[in-house]
């Protein structure tokens, strides 16, 4: 899964682009990152659709449905209770942002051969990261370096074409990934939704329009 500080900027990047206040990104992002633990988690059978697809084929992705539904909770609530509305919203947009980096990749396996890798990631993970230690072993030599490994879940890897199965390796960084950038605009277009839902006025700077 994407670590909590992608979802982090990603969201504070979109609150930022559509003119939200600091106090309201805030609140977006602490109900972001509380989908990752608890009942919501990954790692729980009533969690699991937050993050991957729960529905069968033809059915409406799981975390879409996940993400309407508390837009709804939050505009219900946006004029006696703004702080839960943004947290409302913090949830929508975690499961907005899961859609990007798991796409129809299943929870399957945890931890496969100690490497960390399962959960959302696709079933040639294990392979990639094989290829990768086999030819460049330098890079992974100096143990000194932070995260040495190849991460499916990081910026370092994007879809391939139009697959949201297979995940190919990508040496632009962050702030031009694909699959960062969408996840972006999705949350930009969501927040700016809920604005128009309530009477505020958007910025609507969004980053790949």
């Amino acid at each position: 899964m994407w670590p909590k500080d992608y979802h982090e900027e990603i969201t504070q990047i979109a609150g930022n682009n559509v003119g939200l206040p600091e106090y309201a990104v805030d609140y977006l992002v602490y109900g972001n990152r509380g989908t990752d633990s608890g009942s919501t988690g990954p790692l729980t059978a009533t969690g699991r659709p937050y993050h991957f697809n729960n529905n069968p084929p033809g059915q409406t992705d799981s975390r879409k449905e996940l993400a309407d539904y508390y837009f709804e909770r939050a505009v219900n609530v946006w004029s006696t209770n703004e702080a839960q509305a943004w947290r409302y919203l913090g949830v929508g947009l975690h499961a907005i942002q899961d859609y990007h980096a798991h796409g129809q990749i299943d929870a399957g396996p945890r931890n496969i051969l100690g490497t960390g890798m399962g959960v959302g990631h696709a079933p040639h993970s294990i392979l990639v990261f094989i290829f990768e230690v086999i030819t460049a072993p330098r890079t992974f030599a100096n143990i000194s370096v932070p995260n040495p490994m190849p991460d499916p879940d990081s910026s370092n890897f994007t879809w391939d074409g139009d697959s949201r199965t297979r995940l190919i390796r990508y040496f632009g960084g962050f702030d031009t990934n694909p699959r960062v950038l969408d996840s972006i605009t999705d949350s930009e277009v969501y927040l700016w939704r809920f604005m128009e839902a309530v009477g505020l006025e958007p910025t609507c700077s969004f980053t790949n329009p």
